[in-house]
C-alpha cells in the first residue's frame, strides 16, 4: 500500500509536469462550481419573484391549466396535452359559485342613497368572515366619501356597529 506522502509527491510532480492541463482543469472546476452557484441563485430569485407575484394577485384568483405533453424528452407548453373536459370546468365553476361573495348595490336615482347587500351562506364560516371584512371596507369607504350609515330600511345587526 502506498502512503499519503508518496501519493502527494506523485500528484505534485504530475501537476508540475502538466502545468497547462492542470491550470485548465482547475479553471474548469472553478467555472463549473460558479455556474452551479449562479444557477441556484437565479432559480431562488425566480422562485421568490413568482411567490411575490402570486401573493400580489390575491387569494381570489385561481388559474387552472390543462396538462403538459412530453415526447422524446421534449416538454410541451401548458395545454399541449388536453386533460380537462367541459364537465371538469363546470364542476370547478359550481364550487367557485358556491363560495363566491357577491356585493349587490341598489341606488336611488334622485337622492343618491346607496344600499349594499351581501348575501351569504350562514353555514359557511369562511364566507361569513370574508363578508365581515367586506362590510368593514364598504362602511369605511362610505364614511370616507362623506356618506353616513342610516337605518332607512331597518338597522339589523350588520349596521348597528357602524351607526354614529
Amino acid at each position: 500500500m502506498i502512503d499519503v506522502k508518496t501519493i502527494g509527491s506523485i500528484a505534485l510532480r504530475a501537476v508540475k509536469a502538466n502545468k497547462l492541463r492542470s491550470t485548465l482543469t482547475s479553471l474548469g472546476i472553478i467555472i463549473g462550481v460558479a455556474a452551479v452557484i449562479v444557477m441556484l441563485a437565479v432559480g431562488n430569485g425566480a422562485q421568490i419573484s413568482i411567490q411575490q407575484d402570486m401573493q400580489a394577485m390575491g387569494s381570489n384568483l385561481i388559474i387552472v391549466r390543462s396538462g403538459v405533453a412530453t415526447s422524446s424528452g421534449a416538454r410541451g407548453g401548458h395545454g399541449s396535452q388536453p386533460t380537462m373536459r367541459l364537465s371538469d370546468g363546470n364542476a370547478i365553476q359550481e364550487k367557485m359559485d358556491a363560495k363566491r361573495l357577491i356585493v349587490a348595490s341598489h341606488m336611488h336615482a334622485g337622492d343618491g342613497n346607496c344600499h349594499v347587500n351581501i348575501p351569504v351562506n350562514s353555514n359557511d364560516a369562511e364566507m361569513l368572515r370574508l363578508a365581515e371584512k367586506v362590510v368593514d371596507k364598504v362602511m369605511a369607504t362610505a364614511k370616507a366619501m362623506g356618506g353616513a350609515v342610516s337605518g332607512e330600511h331597518g338597522i339589523g345587526i350588520t349596521k348597528l356597529a357602524y351607526l354614529d
